[in-house]
């Protein structure tokens, strides 16, 4: 729901200045770089429409040593202000979360629930 909540939160809510850690100076940072940064933002906010993806590979390690590797997958589409459509899947499962702008509905089609 936090990812809910972030995608379709208005843009200014997210457009704060974030303060550099107390242990880097601010000669250290490039403004050219501040200011690309700042320029991506804007763009970013200024989207109606936009897909994220991302791939996530893990690993376990059991009491006897043996390694388990595990992958996940998620698709995010959001179409502001109110339409969302996530597909998580792995190996165990998938789930789909829609929003339309009221509602939002988690499904499971191998539970068909």
């Amino acid at each position: 729901m936090l990812l809910l909540a972030i995608a379709l939160a208005p843009p200014l809510a997210r457009a704060q200045a974030v303060a550099p850690p107390p242990s880097m100076s601010s000669s250290a940072v490039d403004p050219a770089a501040i200011q690309a940064l700042k320029d991506m933002g804007a763009y970013l906010q200024g989207l109606k429409r936009f897909r994220v993806s991302t791939e996530l590979t893990g690993e376990r390690v059991l009491a006897d040593g043996q390694k388990l590797q595990h992958t996940a997958s998620a698709v995010i589409d959001v179409a502001r202000p109110n339409g969302l459509r996530a597909r998580m899947s792995s190996a165990r499962s998938v789930r789909e979360l829609f929003y339309d702008g009221r509602q939002a509905t988690l499904h499971s089609p191998a539970q068909k629930f």
